[in-house]
């Protein structure tokens, strides 16, 4: 018995890898191609036949093999229900109508070169580039071309972590505090949430996402990571208890990287090379720009195709990968055999299983599918659920994403990048991804409206706050323009932005569940905070419950302020001309005490300069520039004739000033102090920019 059972074992294996093989072959697909069909279906019966002389037929297995082999002829091509959409002849067919749109998309959004691929699980459908690497060498984009893709890198970091994990060398759920004590992480929660390896590559540590003159290193592009945090010692402190929010932020991954260096006893660089890159075959893929490097690295370019300097970071592990799309491609063809390359095992598939979820993400946690996974975010895509990361870096932007129900991926690497790019990067990525699915219809359904009282929707109403910017910096910005407003009517909930938006339905899914209209997942919900208080979660953001008068008390204040103080402006423009025509005409009944018109203008004109010095690139306002000196004195200057102006605008109620504008000055001056004491408490007044 034992060698019948190993005789069928034996033969129907060589047998079913072999249709394996037929299947993978997008050029080839059973379901397609009724000849191919038949050519298989003989050699099939051959290898029965060929079964039956051997003898194997008086096996009592034989009646069971002749089944599986049939089997598995026959349900690829009559059970196309339970095998992904097969997509790929399509793809094929039609790549000349895809290069067409992408490059009229390059034109319009002015991106010199981009590389793309498309992948399966085991075929690379598309692969190439288009553009120029170069403008001015008119060297072409490749598949091989070399691009940075930024926070692409966070990735990779992850899979690092994973990997010690698995090689049981730390817990996801282990302090960083234990791993790396000289860290003086400042967290006044410690005791009783303490900040763990899994809150930094979930993004629910609390962290600052970086400041400014993390994006401009002097010196050696190799600095050890613990000396970057003498720098960027902002990473070291926490704005709110570590599980509370997620905010997404590039210092948890600076403190992974650190980590690994730690226990491992290399530098990331080249653990991840070692372990992660070179395992999975991107040979060309590397965290370190050598002279080697240089030769196929694409030159970035900012707006209006002007080259962008090479600027290197302090948070390395965070941003400096540079990868090819040929590389990026065996990388989706990695995650999509979950971890497996050539048939080896490089990830367990329950690492990268979990590395698509997240468990500490309040999102995460109430039941919804907007919640991002340890260097991966997720959202549906025309029905179909992605698993993505975007990466952004002077002179770079990136995309990758893949679809476990499709089973298919692609990438998009591109070398321009600038504040203003997000909507090209967006509108090439998207287009890219319709190609793959534009031939296919999605089985997934809608989420039916889940019936609710009346009383429970209406206790959703009220307005909210925004909780977790990724910069303390703009926190002040959000206080005046980051409120959602949510109502009850006609049995329904709404939700919009405050001051902007149009009213949008929230269907819910379940008790606690909501969806957006023609969503295809649960990405709202509704949770009770920890001291009792109703939140909002819509995606990323998380909204807490507040008070009307809270609102509009910010709102109307600097509204109101804003508009006063830019009023002295225009003002000036009407009274000085005609002050100086009184004056040359030696008019006698000209304005007089003239320091409560002169010294608010000047306070205002300081105020509308600050405003002025922060319109650059990211990489020069974390340098000691003109511009950015020019600002530090520029708050100092606001702050003390706004003060200035308040005394005189009081003294004026003993001078002969007349009674209007008496009361305008010290409306104007009580605005810019207004101004000046919210600025102050948020840092803005003295902001040294180049060491922030």
């Amino acid at each position: 018995m034992w060698v019948s059972r190993q005789m069928a074992r034996n033969s129907i294996i060589p047998i079913k890898n072999k249709i394996r093989e037929n299947q993978c072959n997008p050029l080839n697909p059973c379901s397609k191609k009724l000849d191919t069909d038949f050519l298989m279906l003989l050699k099939l019966m051959k290898e029965i036949v060929i079964m039956f002389r051997s003898g194997f037929h008086q096996a009592r297995l034989f009646p069971i093999a002749v089944f599986v082999i049939l089997f598995q002829f026959l349900a690829p091509c009559y059970s196309q229900a339970k095998e992904p959409p097969d997509n790929t002849q399509y793809i094929l067919q039609n790549i000349y109508r895809l290069e067409p749109k992408i490059n009229s998309l390059m034109t319009k959004y002015n991106i010199p070169g981009a590389a793309m691929a498309i992948v399966t699980k085991d075929s690379i459908l598309y692969m190439g580039g288009l553009g120029y690497a170069d403008i001015e060498s008119k060297k072409p984009v490749d598949a091989h071309t070399l691009f940075r893709v930024g926070s692409i890198s966070k990735s990779f970091v992850a899979l690092g972590i994973l990997k010690m994990v698995e090689e049981g060398k730390l817990s996801l759920q282990t302090p960083v505090k234990e791993i790396c004590p000289e860290l003086k992480i400042d967290n006044p929660w410690e005791e009783t949430h303490p900040l763990r390896v899994v809150h930094l590559l979930e993004h629910t540590g609390g962290l600052n996402d970086p400041h400014f003159n993390d994006y401009y290193l002097e010196g050696d592009p190799e600095i050890p990571l613990m000396e970057g945090l003498k720098v960027s010692k902002h990473y070291l402190k926490l704005r709110w208890p570590p599980g509370q929010y997620r905010s997404y932020s590039s210092a948890g991954y600076m403190l992974a990287g650190i980590i690994i260096e730690k226990i491992t006893g290399q530098k990331f660089e080249d653990y991840l090379k070692k372990e992660i890159l070179m395992p999975i075959g991107m040979t060309k893929s590397t965290f370190r720009l050598n002279t080697e490097t240089e030769k196929f690295l694409a030159r970035g370019y900012k707006a209006n195709y002007q080259p962008s300097k090479f600027w290197h970071t302090y948070s390395r592990p965070a941003g400096s990968m540079i990868s090819a799309a040929s590389d990026m491609a065996k990388f989706l063809q990695f995650m999509l055999n979950k971890g497996r390359v050539d048939g080896k095992q490089i990830i367990n598939e329950i690492s990268i299983e979990r590395m698509e979820i997240s468990t500490t993400d309040p999102a995460a946690k109430a039941g919804l599918e907007s919640s991002a996974g340890l260097g991966l975010g997720n959202h549906y895509f025309k029905g179909y659920k992605w698993f993505t990361h975007y990466g952004s870096i002077m002179g770079f932007c990136a995309a990758y994403g893949y679809c476990p129900e499709l089973e298919m991926g692609c990438v998009l690497l591109t070398n321009r990048w600038d504040v203003d790019f997000e909507t090209g990067i967006t509108k090439l990525w998207n287009t890219l991804r319709s190609h793959l699915i534009q031939n296919v219809a999605s089985t997934q359904q809608i989420p039916p409206a889940a019936i609710m009282p009346a009383s429970v929707l209406k206790s959703y109403q009220g307005y909210y706050k925004w909780c977790n910017p990724t910069q303390e910096l703009s926190a002040w910005i959000d206080l005046i323009l980051n409120y959602k407003t949510i109502k009850f009517e006609n049995d329904s909930l709404y939700q919009k932005d405050v001051l902007f938006g149009s009213w949008s339905p929230i269907i819910p899914v379940t008790g606690k569940t909501f969806r957006a209209e023609n969503d295809f997942r649960a990405g709202m919900g509704f949770v009770t905070t920890a001291d009792n208080n109703l939140a909002f979660i819509d995606g990323g953001s998380y909204y807490e419950k507040t008070s009307f008068l809270q609102v509009w008390f910010h709102i109307l204040f600097f509204v109101l302020s804003w508009i006063v103080m830019l009023s002295a402006i225009f003002y000036a423009l009407a009274w000085i001309p005609v002050y100086l025509y009184k004056l040359l005409t030696r008019n006698k009944n000209r304005p007089q005490y003239l320091r409560i018109r002169v010294i608010p203008l000047i306070a205002v004109i300081s105020f509308t300069l600050v405003g002025m010095q922060v319109n650059q690139s990211i990489a020069y306002i974390g340098q000691k520039t003109f511009a950015n000196i020019f600002f530090y004195f520029s708050t100092w200057v606001f702050a003390a004739l706004s003060f200035l102006s308040l005394y005189f605008s009081i003294k004026s109620f003993n001078q002969p000033v007349k009674h209007v504008a008496r009361l305008y000055a010290l409306a104007l001056s009580l605005a810019c102090v207004g101004t000046t004491l919210y600025w102050g408490y948020w840092g803005i007044i003295g902001l040294k920019l180049w060491a922030y």
